[in-house]
């Protein structure tokens, strides 16, 4: 990631006569990466950004963070599309401005072209991974509690507990009948996440309660057990009634 700084020394030192080529190499980044970053040296120059900085926000705030899903979007389908095969991938500047487009965004290939050298390689699949369960928690965040508590109130436990059985059974036959188990144990583990995982945080919550619900009724009643007193009048009784020898 090249921090707002940097962008700034490398705009200096192109105008004080370096040329890009060794601009590149002394920062170790391709020439394409500099020419983009010279192309905006005017609004580079008028920015005042913290060091470490490393998002021109002021400039596209939005349009980047947009551009930057639809790149591992992108990268993510034609992985599953191919079988997860560790190939080179085709160009995806042209794609991904022409994706953001089909979404409505407003996208440049200059936006796309610096993202993609900014990241410098491929995310992993966890990386993907775990950027999508980053966006399935801030969509559920989305949601309303009134409406996710009626929406839970509808459910009975009894019927999670069947529709987890259920999903074990499919997830154990994909397994073992899917020609591209690799494709497979990841599309599960990506419904796991985003979907049944929410499913069983329901069950945990409710047995969490049963267990807090349960626990005043025990305190209360060894308190009481505890607390009660010995009627003295039958242990009386019995000695009285006691036949003397």
């Amino acid at each position: 990631m090249i921090t707002v700084e940097v962008k700034k020394e490398i705009v200096e030192k192109y105008e004080r006569g370096m040329r890009v080529a060794e601009i590149a190499r002394f920062y170790k980044k391709s020439t394409s990466t500099i020419c983009t970053i010279l192309k905006k040296k005017e609004e580079i120059r008028g920015l005042d950004a913290a060091k470490g900085v490393t998002r021109i926000s002021k400039q596209r705030p939005r349009v980047l963070e947009d551009v930057e899903k639809l790149l591992l979007v992108w990268i993510n389908e034609k992985r599953l599309a191919e079988g997860l095969a560790h190939e080179q991938q085709p160009p995806v500047v042209g794609e991904t401005v022409s994706l953001g487009k089909t979404r409505g965004l407003e996208v440049s290939e200059d936006d796309s072209q610096e993202l993609v050298e900014e990241h410098g390689q491929e995310p992993t699949t966890d990386e993907l991974m775990g950027l999508h369960r980053k966006q399935q928690q801030e969509v559920m965040g989305e949601i309303s509690s009134a409406g996710e508590k009626k929406a839970e109130e509808s459910l009975t436990s009894s019927e999670i507990r069947e529709m987890c059985e259920m999903w074990e059974t499919v997830q154990k036959f994909v397994e073992k009948h899917h020609p591209n188990k690799a494709v497979a144990v990841r599309a599960m583990n990506l419904f796991n996440d985003s979907a049944m995982s929410h499913f069983r945080e329901i069950l945990k919550r409710r047995q969490k309660q049963v267990s807090l619900d349960r626990f005043p009724v025990k305190v209360a009643r060894k308190e009481r057990e505890s607390t009660e007193p010995i009627d003295s009048s039958d242990s009386v009784s019995d000695g009285e009634s006691r036949p003397t020898q």
